[in-house]
């Protein structure tokens, strides 16, 4: 797969994937915070989190979902960022942790705002409030702040058929952005 090897070569951290949980990546999500650059991957089972990151804590692996995921560049640093979709919520879309040596230190809620919009709530361990409805959206592909390889990555797989297709996505306010990438055939 050109996509595969393309992302591997910006996102080493993709060849660290375990070969049992490939079958099981739904989507990979490049992200840009800034300088920093990282690799989430989206998974459709819960095992497949679990071969990729043996720290995720159990309460996350227990949530029902149809996706789970892990940033595969956080994994041993001490800020790992797990997600889980949220099937049966009206409100929320997302839920997210940062965790270190499996402890939740930050959570995070993704809040539904509206077509292609989302609020994002912060709390630290113990429950109190880091901010508020911070927005996200899905901007264009001039949004995308990371390297450019990773957006011309993406548009030669959707051309040649390797994935059903791609957004970006961008925090309003912040350097941050987002290349969701779904429809994925390891």
């Amino acid at each position: 797969m050109t996509l595969w090897s393309d992302l591997a070569a910006a996102f080493p951290s993709l060849e660290r994937l375990p070969e049992a949980a490939r079958p099981h990546v739904v989507e990979l999500i490049p992200s840009a915070r800034g300088t920093e650059q990282s690799l989430c991957v989206v998974f459709d089972e819960r095992e497949a989190l679990r071969m990729t990151a043996p720290e995720v804590p159990e309460f996350i692996l227990s949530l029902t979902a149809h996706r789970y995921a892990v940033d595969l560049d956080s994994l041993g640093t001490g800020a790992e960022r797990y997600y889980v979709d949220e099937i049966f919520d009206p409100e929320v879309a997302l839920r997210g942790w940062i965790c270190a040596g499996g402890v939740v230190v930050e959570e995070k809620t993704y809040r539904r705002a509206g077509p292609g919009r989302l609020l994002i709530d912060r709390r630290d361990a113990n429950g109190a409030w880091l901010s508020r409805d911070e927005p996200e959206c899905v901007g264009s592909d001039v949004d995308w702040s990371g390297e450019p390889q990773v957006l011309e990555a993406a548009r030669a797989a959707l051309a040649a058929g390797e994935i059903l297709g791609f957004l970006v996505l961008k925090k309003e306010g912040r350097s941050q952005s987002y290349l969701r990438i779904y429809g994925v055939v390891p």
